[in-house]
């Protein structure tokens, strides 16, 4: 019972302090404020993408009922929404195990007390939205629905380009439904977004956005991509931070080299757990990470996807190393590096910014591992319930 008291307890904080972030919004250019601003824009018969904006042109159309309130009132609304769909993400989890209510509700609050998943709330960020719509996916694949998963898969890769990495998931488990109902949702999005913004300023994001954000960006302290950890230990100077040494041949080379073991290992390990019934859904959830590691950018609140690989260590009591891995990706130095730089003094700033990121990063290959090896150990007892994801 004192258990339960806890939990609710940590829920309720959670709730609460995500309500005053809502509540405390200010238009500072965080990601809402650039997709309200797009859909104005849509709304008024001018290209999007006048001001600076790297989002995919369809979420400025998806923001557009959000336009017919205030800026405040429209950020509220789209944060509580955030949070229910949060809700719906655990609820799915713990749905497809069958476990207990307990289960959700300590799920709800890990999750709601998630350093990143808070900042991602602050931004009004769409990745609570992308990570539902994956997380839907793996249940739709359990349910055997799999052209529904490869719509909202596809729906995914719309809002966010690197949801596209598990289509190779799709390619090893030869979920041919999935992988062509995915594609076509992805073309369909594609034509209905060009009908409406026009070919121009589609391209305009192409040519610009897409193009600069894979560059511009890679050194950015809240990035926690393979690329970006090279960029800001041994990369060029002049960029968002100063690297520990210069060295953008290596920073270059030892990037390309690293994303490249790591789709090998990813695609090597991915098939031997598809071999087993027990082995879909360690397997998804290793995509899950590498999709992470291996694109140019990766923020911190992309990381409440993860909430499927840590909810299957859990359950499997990894114990000591699954919290020091929680620990790594709670994004404390994330937080440190935000508040140095919203300070602005650069003194403090530059001498710890290289290092902004690496205990996520860490995190995340640390949570690869443990994937891995316990997908290939209960695999082999053949103990996961529930029907295998293929």
């Amino acid at each position: 019972m004192f258990n339960r008291r806890v939990i609710s307890l940590f829920l309720s904080l959670g709730i609460a302090v995500n309500l005053v972030l809502l509540l405390l919004y200010s238009p500072v250019g965080g990601d809402f404020d650039l997709d309200y601003d797009a859909a104005g824009r849509i709304l008024a018969g001018l290209p999007p993408y006048d001001l600076y904006n790297g989002h995919p042109p369809i979420t400025g159309i998806l923001i557009i009922p959000f336009r017919l309130l205030s800026a405040p009132v429209a950020f509220f609304s789209f944060g509580i929404f955030s949070l229910l769909l949060a809700a719906l993400m655990a609820f799915l989890i713990v749905q497809t195990f069958g476990r207990e209510r307990e289960d959700f509700t300590w799920l709800c609050a890990i999750l709601l007390l998630w350093p990143d998943f808070m900042v991602g709330i602050a931004l009004g960020s769409l990745s609570v939205l992308v990570s539902v719509s994956i997380v839907g996916a793996w249940y739709l694949l359990r349910s055997n629905s799999v052209r529904a998963a490869g719509v909202l898969l596809g729906i995914s890769i719309l809002l966010k380009l690197y949801p596209g990495f598990l289509l190779l998931h799709l390619l090893l488990s030869r979920n041919w439904r999935a992988l062509v109902s995915a594609l076509l949702t992805v073309v369909a999005g594609f034509l209905i977004t060009l009908c409406v913004i026009g070919p121009a300023a589609h391209w305009q994001w192409v040519a610009e956005s897409v193009v600069k954000n894979s560059t511009n960006y890679v050194d950015f302290y809240d990035n926690i991509s393979i690329r970006s950890i090279w960029e800001k230990l041994v990369g060029s100077k002049g960029g968002w931070v100063e690297p520990l040494l210069e060295m953008p041949v290596l920073a270059r080379y030892g990037g390309f080299v690293s994303v490249a073991v790591m789709l090998i290992i990813c695609v090597w390990r991915m098939r031997i757990l598809l071999q087993h019934p027990a082995g879909g859904d360690f397997a998804f959830s290793l995509a899950s990470i590498a999709m992470l590691l291996v694109s140019p950018n990766s923020w911190g609140h992309y990381t409440i996807v993860l909430l499927l690989p840590l909810y299957l260590l859990l359950r499997h009591a990894q114990g000591m190393w699954l919290y020091f891995c929680m620990l790594l990706m709670s994004g404390v130095d994330a937080f440190l590096m935000k508040t140095l730089f919203r300070s602005q003094v650069p003194a403090l700033f530059e001498l710890p910014a290289c290092l902004s990121g690496l205990s996520n990063f860490l995190g995340l290959l640390l949570l690869a591992v443990l994937v891995s090896r316990a997908g290939g150990s209960i695999s082999e007892r053949q103990t996961q319930n529930g029907p295998a994801l293929r």
